[in-house]
């Protein structure tokens, strides 16, 4: 999983769809030294304003996170040859199969 080959990485926030149920995701981090938090309610912009990195799936939340100078990599895991979301035509963001080829320049911006 991409997100775990971030260096430095001491926490994981996920904001989990108001479907999904809380707890599914427990088991998504293996190493015992990354805090995992798991978000509901709260509005996307205060996990952005925690966050260094955003994994997201092809929405304008992508975008306005990329205009607050995040970094921005967008994961459709049906497209598996390309990601076409508009983000990522603009260089607001990356797709995951660019992230993944190209992962230290992201890092490093």
């Amino acid at each position: 999983m991409i997100i775990l080959k971030l260096p430095d990485l001491n926490a994981l926030l996920l904001k989990i769809h108001p479907k999904e149920d809380k707890g599914n995701f427990n088991d998504l981090v293996v190493d015992k030294n990354i805090r995992f938090y798991e978000f509901r309610e709260e509005p996307p912009s205060f996990i952005v304003g925690l966050s260094d990195i955003i994994v997201g799936m092809g929405s304008m939340l992508l975008i306005e996170t990329s205009l607050c100078s995040k970094k921005v990599i967008s994961h459709q895991p049906d497209w598996a040859e390309s990601d076409t979301f508009i983000g990522n035509k603009l260089v607001l963001s990356r797709s995951l199969l660019s992230a993944l080829k190209y992962f230290d320049s992201i890092v490093t911006k």
